[in-house]
């Protein structure tokens, strides 16, 4: 272990290069698992907005979407195009809020996985009268994003960012 990842940095570069084997893991596991998601609370034409992590879009999010379609909720995507951080979407989503409590008629949940989690906490928190739950998947809010895999490309698509998260998070 390096003395960056023994004090929480994000995972080794050998690491990152195995994420996409286990994410193909993951995803063959979702048959064999059928019998435990089938047990999942159903429910009752809720809508959920569902928004996709760091770099990945609309097409990420299907496989949950369908899933929880399934269990009688009504999904949407947030469809916005890729991902690509605050700086670009960030000013779009109030009025993805908007949009989506004016065709639910009233307050949606949020499920964000990855850095679509904390842009979904972050709507949460300024505005708690139009979501009613909110999920989030895989998202570093726990700890500093800088100790995440995506991190260094994060940076860069986003440079001004790293002095306030490491400013957020000492």
């Amino acid at each position: 272990m390096t003395e960056h990842e023994q004090e929480g940095g994000p995972p080794s570069l050998l690491l990152g290069a195995l994420e996409p084997l286990r994410a193909t893991a993951e995803f063959a596991s979702l048959l064999p698992a059928s019998p435990i998601l089938a047990t999942a609370p159903r429910g009752s034409g809720e809508h959920v907005l569902v928004l996709p992590g760091f770099m990945a879009s609309d097409a990420s999010t299907v496989p949950l979407r369908r899933f929880l379609d399934s269990r009688g909720y009504r999904t949407a995507g947030w469809g916005l195009g890729r991902n690509i951080g605050f700086a670009a979407i960030g000013p779009l989503l109030r009025d993805l809020l908007a949009r989506a409590n004016d065709r639910a008629g009233g307050p949606v949940s949020l499920v964000g996985w990855s850095l679509g989690g904390v842009m979904a906490r972050r709507l949460a928190r300024n505005h708690p009268r139009s979501v009613t739950r909110l999920v989030t998947l895989g998202s570093p809010i726990g700890g500093s994003p800088t100790r995440t895999s995506v991190w260094r490309v994060y940076d860069r698509v986003e440079p001004g960012r790293r002095a306030e998260v490491d400013a957020r998070y000492r």
